[in-house]
């Protein structure tokens, strides 16, 4: 019965494809937002370093004193050291790896309850916990849990949403 359940969240490779496609948009979506963040913070990086760049000059032309230079300085300083670790966090997240990350996340779930059935008892709990990272009960006749991963849950979804549109694919 167990099994029967994982086949509700598993696809065909045809849709794999489909899949892909619609992941791979969302992504580029949302990594522009990303780009347009990142690109910001090095906007105000730079406007920052030329501020104490400025302050720096108006010291050496005795413009103002050595304590007000220090507190323009030491203030800017903070704020660039974090945009500095913000920016450096965004560039830690390589958007050009999602492919092959997304790859790995289709193969998993591809046929997921043929794995189940000749996995080890590690793996099936492995399997188990990242469809149901909850508790799962089981009753008799119906599986119930508080929560299921979000990315099975949307691939139960779209395989209800096309199994009953498309012919010819077998979902």
């Amino acid at each position: 019965m167990f099994v029967n359940e994982l086949s509700k969240y598993e696809f065909q490779p045809g849709i794999r494809k489909v899949l892909n496609t619609i992941i791979l948009n969302n992504f580029n979506n949302v990594s522009t937002s990303v780009a347009d963040e990142r690109n910001n913070v090095t906007d105000r990086i730079k406007a920052l370093k030329e501020r104490i760049s400025r302050a720096r000059d108006m010291f050496l032309a005795d413009k103002i004193d050595e304590d007000d230079f220090r507190d323009i300085k030491n203030r800017y300083k903070k704020e660039l050291e974090e945009l500095e670790e913000k920016l450096l966090a965004m560039k830690s997240n390589p958007e050009n790896e999602i492919e092959k990350k997304l790859a790995l996340a289709l193969n998993a779930v591809t046929n997921i309850a043929d794995r189940y059935k000749s996995a080890n008892l590690i793996d099936k709990r492995a399997i188990v916990g990242s469809i149901f990272p909850e508790k799962l009960v089981f009753d008799g006749t119906v599986f119930r849990t508080a929560k299921i991963n979000s990315f099975a849950k949307y691939i139960f979804l779209i395989k209800r949403e096309i199994g009953g549109k498309k012919e010819g694919i077998k979902i």
